[in-house]
């Protein structure tokens, strides 16, 4: 996913860069009654996607993190369950073994 924000990003830093002359109008951002100062429009648009991806990629890390650790878990599981099956194995031939041995005794 944060291929595909740094992807649109980097097109809208080149359409800026090409554009630079139109997007060069001065504009200033109202927030209630929170005023930015001016800046050209070009800026105000790249910044804003910036923050954007950041703010992704940022809300993305511990779910990234997350499921590293899962999947080290998973595969201490799997090494028990194989340590197990292996052992259960062992019992089940061990116990073929006593059978016949059993059998060809009682015979």
């Amino acid at each position: 996913m944060g291929l595909i924000y740094f992807a649109i990003f980097v097109a809208l830093l080149i359409a800026v860069i090409q554009n630079y002359d139109i997007m060069n109008y001065k504009t200033s951002l109202k927030f209630f009654h929170l005023q930015t100062p001016e800046f050209p429009l070009a800026i105000l648009l790249v910044l804003s996607f910036a923050v954007g991806y950041i703010i992704g990629y940022i809300r993305s890390a511990p779910a990234v993190i997350k499921s590293y650790f899962k999947s080290k878990e998973v595969e201490k599981l799997n090494k028990k369950l194989e340590e197990i099956e292996l052992e259960e194995k062992k019992k089940l031939e061990e116990q073929k073994q006593q059978t016949q041995q059993s059998e060809s005794q009682s015979l």
